[in-house]
């Protein structure tokens, strides 16, 4: 009897414990945890490094916002006015008055080859561009930049393209970016836009939009890129690539962190991510 006793007891000791370990494992409550989102209105690597400014993140979900009224003094690019804000999967950059390889610029030492041969060529071009009607001589000497300038003025009106290549204008002046996303969409807005001197309309840029590809300068417009590992997704509104990386410019990024919600189903552990779009390579459409 005393026997069975204590076998009945550690018998529904056992079970309660079990009942406890199913409660438990039954009742597991679910956690969410957010990846960081960030934004910042301009950077540059290479030969002239420019930290992200301004910049901000927010990995809590709060809203955090920064601004600056013009750009440090630099020989790659002017800014005006510059705002940027971070929150919960959100991001916006707004860059005002923008010009990039201003007129008269002088590129740092690193990027010798590319001053000679924009010194070149402005000493052939010195006459010709004067003259009422521009026209470029029929023999020029071949390098990446003379190849471009030469492909260009097939298509564009040689005047504002001699201001450029003399120094009276920037490379690229933007009145108006401003970029966004929001969780794993996004897009570039853009407003008054000058390159090269001509006037250009992109009312809404398509995503990985470029110039043609040459060794020279890549130009991509609306760089959407997604994180296949944090689920993050992320838009530049221009990236400008100087030498094959040896200078790279970056106006506006804004990135967005995903929320991964853990329910305790061992089966769903992948964060969602976004989509990765497809590159476009396409040229700019371009009115004088």
């Amino acid at each position: 009897m005393k026997r069975r006793a204590i076998a009945a007891a550690g018998a529904a000791a056992v079970g309660a414990a079990a009942a406890v370990v199913a409660l438990v494992a039954g009742t597991t409550v679910g956690f969410a945890e957010t990846s960081t989102s960030s934004a910042y209105g301009v950077a540059a690597e290479g030969v002239l490094e420019i930290e992200p400014v301004p910049y901000v993140e927010s990995s809590d979900g709060s809203t955090k916002t920064d601004s600056l009224v013009e750009l440090p003094e630099n020989p790659l690019l002017n800014v005006a006015v510059a705002k940027v804000s971070a929150g919960d999967g959100q991001a916006s950059v707004k860059l005002a008055d923008v010009s990039v390889l201003p007129a008269n610029v002088q590129l740092p030492k690193n990027l010798k080859d590319l001053q000679k041969a924009v010194d070149q060529l402005r000493g052939l071009l010195a006459k010709p561009c004067d003259a009422s009607k521009p026209k470029l001589p029929e023999k020029l000497p071949k390098n990446p930049l003379t190849d471009l300038v030469v492909e260009l003025t097939k298509k564009l009106d040689p005047k504002p393209l001699c201001d450029v290549i003399k120094g009276r204008l920037s490379v690229l002046e933007l009145g108006l970016v401003e970029v966004y996303c929001d969780g794993d969409q996004g897009g570039l807005k853009i407003a008054d836009v000058k390159l090269l001197g001509h006037k250009i309309e992109l009312p809404e840029a398509p995503e990985n939009v470029g110039l043609p590809e040459n060794p020279l300068l890549q130009l991509t417009i609306n760089k959407q890129v997604a994180d296949d590992e944090d689920g993050s997704f992320s838009v530049t509104g221009l990236e400008l690539n100087l030498l094959d990386g040896t200078q790279v410019i970056k106006l506006g990024n804004a990135t967005c962190g995903v929320t991964d919600v853990d329910d305790g189903d061992e089966d769903d552990q992948t964060p969602p991510t976004a989509t990765k779009p497809a590159p476009v390579t396409t040229k700019l459409p371009v009115t004088g």
